[in-house]
């Protein structure tokens, strides 16, 4: 695995490119933009209003029947769970490529550092 990149286990396919959206503190969900990639630590069942905004969710925790996988599917997003550092690697900004293939289960988040 690259220092730019976070995998997981691809909870719903596809391939989209966009501006993370990282969950925390200084950056409540209430928050999220349209069209952005949302990265959160985990997805709780209060979270599934803001999955119309996101291209795509990844998460640090879940398997490929956590909340947010089923969510994902329920809204065919590519869905990327269960990286284990996603929120650590990934910076508020950054431009990310999820590549999610539910078939081989393999889920890729590509990192380009916002300038």
């Amino acid at each position: 695995m690259g220092k730019n990149e976070v995998r997981g286990i691809a909870a719903c396919s596809g391939t989209v490119t966009g501006e993370a959206y990282v969950v925390s503190l200084d950056n409540p969900v209430e928050k999220l933009s349209s069209g952005m990639v949302l990265v959160t630590s985990f997805a709780s069942p209060e979270l599934a209003i803001y999955f119309d905004k996101a291209i795509a969710v990844v998460t640090d925790h879940g398997g490929k029947t956590s909340h947010a996988a089923n969510m994902a599917r329920a809204k065919n997003l590519p869905c990327v769970v269960g990286t284990g550092n996603a929120t650590q690697k990934i910076k508020h900004g950054d431009t990310v490529v999820v590549e999610a293939d539910a078939t081989t289960e393999i889920g890729i988040v590509q990192i380009h550092q916002k300038g």
